[in-house]
């Protein structure tokens, strides 16, 4: 006789969990253990934009490691480091961070980084500022991936022809893969609240994409609001449809208090107790 097939949950089981846990999560105590918390340090908008690049295109690992190997990226740069990154001579970023380096970034692709933000900066002052710069940019609410090609096309426009292995990772492609880290920056730029910054304002939160990692994508599995089998592009958008329609609004308000599930080791016991209620 065959294994007993566990029936899924209703919308209303998980609705019910996903707002427990975003009651349980969603504070800020729990901001040391993400990335995120290195651009609160910071006072003004322009700086807090650019140390949330630079740690979003860091966060992957361990949290340990990553905020260790983003705070030796930002720390030459002071306590301003927009202003500070804008008026370093060129050549001297090779000097600053010739040592510079996270696992699969080399320190030249660190550097081409830096030199690819400190173009932005130097041609329009703030992150911000460059977005709202180009007439041919969409303004309506569409898709993020707009927004997100847009940034890496200029970003790109200062790195080598040939990437490097490195900066094919760090810039990924958001049509090709899930593109985690590139949402991730896009929730905590675009949503405000005592957890995401909110600076780009311009740009609607109901248009956000789930940061799909493997954590968030086990999770979804076991909800049944995907049923592919990796942490694909398409599976992210499915997923996000599915907060779509508990806040068309504000669908990523989630994924911060979900997140934590796996980085505090929680995520199975979390899920044992859920399944328990739909076997």
């Amino acid at each position: 006789m065959g294994a007993r097939k566990r029936k899924a949950p209703d919308e209303i089981q998980i609705r019910k969990w996903l707002d427990q846990t975003l009651t349980q999560f969603h504070r800020p105590e729990f901001l040391g253990s993400d990335p995120l918390e290195l651009p609160h340090r910071f006072e003004h908008a322009e700086d807090r934009e650019l140390i949330a690049v630079i740690s979003a295109l860091f966060a992957y690992g361990n949290v340990k490691s990553m905020k260790a190997a983003i705070l030796t990226v930002v720390t030459p740069l002071g306590e301003r480091p927009a202003e500070k990154l804008k008026s370093i001579d060129e050549n001297e970023i090779g000097k600053i961070w010739a040592k510079a380096y996270y696992r699969f970034y080399s320190s030249k692709d660190i550097q081409a980084l830096l030199r690819g933000l400190q173009k932005i900066l130097k041609d329009h002052g703030s992150i911000t500022n460059f977005f709202q710069a180009s007439s041919e940019f969409p303004t309506r609410e569409g898709s993020i991936f707009d927004w997100i090609q847009h940034f890496r096309n200029e970003l790109l426009t200062s790195m080598p022809k040939k990437l490097t292995p490195g900066l094919k990772f760090m810039l990924a492609d958001p049509h090709a893969g899930a593109a985690k880290r590139w949402h991730m920056l896009m929730r905590w730029m675009v949503r405000k609240d005592h957890i995401d910054l909110g600076i780009w304002s311009f740009i609607p939160r109901s248009s956000l994409v789930l940061p799909l990692d493997t954590h968030l994508f086990q999770i979804a599995r076991a909800l049944q609001l995907t049923k592919r089998k990796a942490a694909s592009r398409q599976a992210a958008l499915e997923v996000t449809e599915a907060f779509r329609r508990w806040d068309p609004e504000d669908p990523m308000k989630y994924d911060f208090a979900l997140c934590r599930l796996g980085v505090l080791k929680v995520r199975d016991r979390e899920l044992a107790a859920l399944q328990k209620q739909f076997k």
